[in-house]
């Protein structure tokens, strides 16, 4: 069959007359035609008992490369019609997920929109390999279940995937089928991911030096519960040139602990920890070894971390060797200009610390690396410190947040929500009857209207009027809503925000809609936290251009379909057109980290429904469900003390406890961030706020930017999805010092539900953090929220030196000098 047969085939089967579908954008993401990268499926199909000959037409799409390569699937759609042309297409849907995996549970939504009565629904997941002799087909099922669905009551339906999945040579189809009510039969491209969980690798240092003992831990964690793995992997250790120096076994348990000792002549370079099975895949750490001495003093340069172009750089150095006596020599600070390849520079003396000012204004690069270069008095040894700063040209900040939805709806309410800041994200400090407090927002809305007459000489007539002007104070938190209603001829809306002469602009496209219906979603309030033997709700509105009462949820969470259900409406009110509705879901473990909440309507027309849907995710918080706690017994010791801490958990728990020396987020830190990072694909709201809105130009969105099928039961329209990006901040600087570690141990707690661990801590001036996470017996992990922070100080007595007496006009030297508290008792004595 070729590409004109089918393309012409759908559009007989559809009676959606060609022009209310929207052109194809270029930039989509969707290609329409064949992928002749896979050979289609047969043309021939088994006919039904009591039915007439049928015809199977099929069209290809090619999904959002957003999903990645993997991803990037051919979603085949086959519209079966009766000999008299009555297709059952548009009638029932399938949301299920793009990828299957071995020992997993696999769940897809099953909802019919339209039927004669129950229909007995039949997924299978198959492989199927093609014979080119015989140019056939052969399918194996892998795994499947039935059961039996009724018109607008959807369900889930749920079947454990075997440990050992048959192989493919022509790939794995999810195969649905239906009898009774309602005929169905069709086949979906689903991808095999043989990854089930994923192994976290933690050495206690980062750079080691020949002769030291490596140590490190292995713990696995499945994606579907986060418990770990029962099965065993292999761990290997690989020197630079992939040389293979080590390998193990695992632990079917919940931690794995290794050491090996290096060489005194070792390869230097890059070394790599590794973990691979069939189960896991592959993970690697790198650490470095090196023939390496940390810096005999450190430097640090402290000046603002951002700065308006107008004002002269001012800062402070410090310079102490470890155990905190400062360091006497000269320093020279280095600020990049805008101007030329050439630098400010300014030099002055230091004896331990000193302050710093650039004699004129420089013209700032809007990001520079500022260096302050310390050189020793006594040997003329060198060491860099820097930071970097950022400049702008006013102290402030105007942001539309991550819960701005990314489209608008006509004739709904839309609400945008702005963020005013200085420079470092904090609020500004504006007085309340300051001559610059107010916020000035505006808004246009751009319209297209087909020219009534063809006489005109122009298809359409666009414009644009203003749709909101209004000043504002501008609340002490920064944050505030700006609320618009969109007229229903607009196409596209310009919001523009603007304070003290800074100003942001937000343009956002109309969603599309064949049946001009549209719904919107909204989180109410915040999403409240998981307590064990709680229940807890989060609540949301509906608001929509139709009426609510056929509203249908569902619920998905890393990948997975955890529910579709018809919510219990609440507060349902109609306002001219526009319909509100409240409800609540229930919260549950399965939910964190993140959970995405699509609803949608079914709007039937031309005898097919339309799929009109929003959504928005939020964080859970509860991924790690295991509490622990790390205390030190005091926060400041001297170099050379002890410091006990105490870890508490459930008794039996498994933990791991490290101790090095505070570098901020450059150490080998196992947190729960970086847990969340590797079961969580994509954007996902951050800490600051409640949830991210996650609407797309097509209601088909909603369901691909969660890697999920949709088979059957919706018109599809060719324009572009619209997925936000997730933004990340930081200031991290090179330095050539390395942290330390003292102290790395992996032990159980007793049954008293507490561990104890002595700390000595070594001869240096530094502050320690100490981190924690633990398993307990059921393999629920728990991370420490923070580093405990322990401060090694050493005491330090000053003493004046000079005459008791002096003559007016006379110039008096005092002399300062430093002693250790044992030195001062001894000369007191």
């Amino acid at each position: 069959m070729s590409l004109q047969q089918v393309e012409a085939g759908f559009h007989r089967l559809s009676s959606t007359p060609p022009h209310t579908k929207p052109p194809v954008r270029p930039d989509s993401g969707f290609l329409s035609g064949y992928n002749n990268r896979r050979r289609p499926p047969p043309t021939h199909h088994q006919t039904t008992a009591g039915r007439g000959p049928r015809e199977q037409v099929c069209l290809e799409i090619l999904l959002h490369p957003k999903c990645g390569t993997s991803a990037f699937l051919a979603l085949l759609i086959c519209a079966v019609t009766t000999a008299s042309g009555q297709s059952e297409t548009g009638k029932y849907r399938v949301t299920a997920p793009k990828t299957f995996t071995p020992g997993e549970t696999f769940t897809a939504a099953i909802e019919i929109m339209e039927s004669s009565g129950p229909v007995q629904v039949t997924i299978e997941i198959e492989a199927y390999n093609y014979f080119f002799a015989s140019s056939t087909y052969s399918y194996l099922s892998i795994a499947g279940q039935s059961a039996t669905f009724s018109q607008g009551t959807p369900g889930t339906l749920s079947f454990k995937i075997p440990s050992h999945v048959a192989g493919a040579t022509s790939g794995y189809r999810l195969h649905v089928r239906g009898t009774g009510g309602l005929q169905i039969d069709t086949r979906s491209d689903i991808n095999l991911q043989l990854t089930r969980a994923s192994v976290f690798i933690q050495p206690d240092r980062q750079v080691y030096r020949p002769g030291q003992t490596v140590n490190f831990r292995t713990f696995s964690l499945l994606l579907s519960d986060l418990k770990p793995l029962s099965e065993t992997y292999t761990v290997t250790v690989q020197a630079p040139g992939d040389s293979l120096v080590r390998r193990w076994t695992s632990n079917a348990g919940l931690v794995s602990s290794f050491s090996f000792d290096l060489d005194k002549s070792p390869p230097l370079g890059r070394w790599t920890i590794s973990a691979s099975s069939s189960e896991i895949g592959q993970s690697s750490v790198g650490f470095d070894v090196q023939e390496y001495e940390n810096p005999p003093f450190s430097v640090q340069l402290n000046i603002p971390r951002t700065m308006n172009t107008s004002q002269i750089l001012t800062g402070s150095v410090e310079a102490r060797y470890p155990q905190g006596v400062g360091v006497k020599g000269t320093v020279e600070v280095s600020l990049p200009t805008g101007y030329s390849s050439d630098a400010a520079k300014t030099s002055f003396q230091i004896d331990g610390s000193a302050n710093f000012s650039f004699s004129e204004l420089v013209y700032y690069t809007s990001s520079a690396v500022v260096t302050a270069t310390v050189t020793e008095q006594a040997t003329g040894r060198t060491v860099v410190g820097k930071s970097t700063l950022n400049t702008y040209e006013r102290n402030v900040k105007v942001q539309f947040t991550e819960k701005t939805p990314a489209v608008i709806r006509p004739g709904l309410p839309f609400t945008a929500y702005v963020q005013v800041t200085d420079q470092e994200d904090q609020p500004l400090n504006i007085a309340p009857d300051s001559i610059f407090r107010f916020v000035y927002v505006y808004g246009v809305g751009h319209y297209s209207k087909p020219s009534p007459d063809s006489r005109y000489g122009v298809s359409s007539f666009t414009g644009s009027y203003p749709i909101l002007a209004k000043k504002m104070v501008l609340p002490q938190s920064g944050f505030f809503p700006v609320e618009l209603d969109i007229p229903t001829d607009v196409t596209q809306v310009d919001i523009r925000v603007t304070f003290q002469g800074v100003q942001n602009q937000l343009t956002l496209q109309s969603v599309g809609s064949s049946t001009n219906s549209y719904l919107q979603l909204s989180l109410l309030g915040s999403v409240p936290r998981l307590t064990s033997g709680q229940q807890v709700f989060a609540n949301f509105r509906a608001t929509s251009n139709k009426p609510l009462d056929a509203l249908k949820v569902q619920i998905v969470s890393r990948g997975q379909v955890l529910q579709v259900l018809s919510p219990s409406l609440t507060n349902a009110a109609r306002a001219g057109d526009v319909y509100t509705a409240d409800f609540q879901v229930a919260l549950s473990w399965s939910m964190a980290p993140v959970t995405d909440i699509v609803a949608y309507l079914n709007v039937g027309y031309s005898g097919i429904f339309e799929l009109v849907a929003d959504s928005i995710a939020f964080n859970v918080e509860g991924l790690l469900r295991n509490e622990v706690t790390l205390t030190a017994d005091r926060q400041r010791a001297e170099p050379g003390e002890s410091v006990t801490l105490t870890v508490q958990s459930l008794p039996t728990s498994v933990v791991g406890v490290l101790v090095q020396e505070d570098f901020g987020n450059r150490g080998n830190v196992i947190t729960a961030e970086e847990i969340i990072q590797k079961f969580v694909q994509g954007p996902r709201p951050s800490a600051l706020n409640d949830f991210m809105a996650t609407s797309s130009q097509r209601s088909e969105g909603s369901f691909e930017r969660l890697n999920l099928n949709v088979i059957g039961g919706s018109n599809t329209f060719s324009a572009t999805s619209l997925v936000r990006q997730a933004l990340f901040s930081g200031n991290t600087d090179d330095s050539t010092a390395y942290p330390d570690t003292i102290f790395f141990a992996t032990n159980t707690i007793s049954s008293t539900g507490s561990a104890t661990f002595a700390i000595n801590l070594p001869d240096t001036v530094t502050t320690w953090a100490a981190t924690a996470f633990s398993f307990d017996a059921n393999g629920n992990m728990g991370v420490v929220d923070k580093p405990v922070l322990i401060e090694a100080v050493r005491e330090v007595y000053a003493e004046l030196s000079g005459t008791d007496h002096a003559v007016t006009g006379e110039h008096v030297i005092i002399r300062p000098t430093s002693t250790t508290p044992e030195q001062w008792s001894r000369r007191c004595k």
